[in-house]
């Protein structure tokens, strides 16, 4: 075999058994007002995964690795400074006034 799962397939079955059963339990009763939800398993499956806490907390780990890189790239970026100033001195007195 080429390549090999990290985890066996029942084993990811098991892990997705509660999400999916949620989902059909929620579709079921989304039908039950009157409104027919026809779904595929492939429709199911993408939308316990798009929904499970787990997946959610990746997602937004990814996203906060991206920015990690995007601060650690920076010093390697132009930089760019600018400062106004201004000053002004008046004196009273004096052996001119």
């Amino acid at each position: 075999m080429p390549w090999r799962r990290k985890e066996p397939i029942h084993s990811l079955l098991k892990r997705l058994a509660l999400p999916i059963a949620l989902f059909f339990l929620f579709a079921a009763g989304t039908a039950a007002h009157g409104e027919e939800l026809r779904l595929s398993l492939r429709e199911c499956i993408e939308t316990a995964l798009k929904n499970q806490p787990t997946m959610r907390a990746a997602r937004a780990s990814i996203g906060a690795g991206q920015g990690r890189e995007t601060q650690a790239a920076s010093p390697y970026f132009p930089q760019v400074s600018a400062s106004t100033g201004y000053s002004e001195n008046r004196q009273l007195g004096g052996a001119l006034g």
